[in-house]
Order: structure tokens, then sequence, then C-alpha cells
């Protein structure tokens, strides 16, 4: 019988753990956050800033309680400590910092260590 890349690497846990420390990917539970950055907001280089749908901060984290309204109006990009230039794609971790959203701030570092 041939080997495969499931009986090869994914049945011996040293060398699969190995493989996985190196794949980056979205856990589901937060991938509502990133959705959101990518689909429910507007980058605005010339006004330094980030504009979000009124339906953001349920699509965001929809199970969270937000300190502040993230749709009350634009968010700059000083409050976030973001790149001012392009769209930066930590935009998902910087707002649930900015929001007190502890639970969720550690999910995405924890599949997404390169934010970091």
């Amino acid at each position: 019988m041939a080997a495969t890349f499931v009986s090869t690497i994914l049945a011996q846990p040293a060398i699969a753990s190995i493989v996985f420390a190196f794949q980056l990917g979205v856990y589901e539970d937060v991938r509502t956050a990133f959705h959101a950055c990518s689909e429910l907001d507007e980058f605005i280089a010339e006004q330094c800033c980030y504009v979000c749908d009124a339906s953001f901060g349920q699509a965001f984290a929809p199970s969270a309680e937000w300190p502040s309204d993230p749709t009350t109006g634009p968010v700059r990009f000083s409050a976030l400590a973001l790149n001012k230039s392009r769209r930066d794609d930590r935009l998902p971790l910087h707002v649930a910092i900015y929001n007190g959203l502890l639970p969720l701030t550690k999910r995405i570092l924890r599949c997404r260590p390169d934010f970091a």
C-alpha cells in the first residue's frame, strides 16, 4: 500500500504538530470579525479613517457587549494604531483591542500570531 499524506504526516503527532504550527488560517469563531472587516467598512486614506456600515458591530462580534458603538462615526487611524497609507490586514485585531473585546482579541492572536 502506498504511503499517503495522512498516513505519513497526520498519523504521527510529533510531525503533525510541526506542520500545523506553520499553517496560517482563521478559526471559525473569529471568521465573522475578519469577514466584517473585509466587507462592512470603507477605508478612506484621504481622511485617515475607516467608516463602518451600520451592521458592522453585530457582524464583527455578534455575542459581544460593545463598550461603544462602532458605527457612530469614522474611526481614526491614530485610534487604531494602523497604517495610514493603505488598508491594514490587522484591522480585526485592532478593532477588538480598541473596543476591549479581550476574548476575541486573544482568539485572533491565537490564529494569527503574525499580527502581534
